[in-house]
């Protein structure tokens, strides 16, 4: 367990997810949140994450930036469960209103 990982959270909130910048100003949750492969994964503050809505015309620098996977855990619960999962692809689902994992 890394120090920002407090006993049963499951996940390293002091790490930052590559966000879409729209998540970080629309109150919607995001759509698509994703985990990149072990090679993408720039250092040890990268948690892996990538959150977004799908829709962006990029992902470089103009559409995101880092931002702490706390605040995101914060402002939108349901990506908590995704987080802790720690792995996968995971769409919203408003008729369940929770994330699914993508199969």
């Amino acid at each position: 367990m890394s120090s920002g990982e407090p006993a049963g959270l499951g996940y390293d909130e002091s790490q930052h997810a590559w966000t879409s910048k729209r998540v970080l100003t629309d109150p919607a949750p995001p759509r698509v949140v994703s985990k990149r492969p072990p090679e993408h994964v720039s250092d040890n503050a990268d948690s892996g994450w990538t959150v977004e809505y799908g829709d962006e015309p990029g992902i470089g620098p103009e559409e995101f930036e880092w931002s702490p996977v706390g605040e995101l855990a914060h402002r939108f619960p349901h990506l908590q469960e995704v987080f802790r999962s720690g792995s996968g692809t995971w769409r919203w689902s408003s008729a369940d209103d929770r994330y699914v994992a993508s199969t």
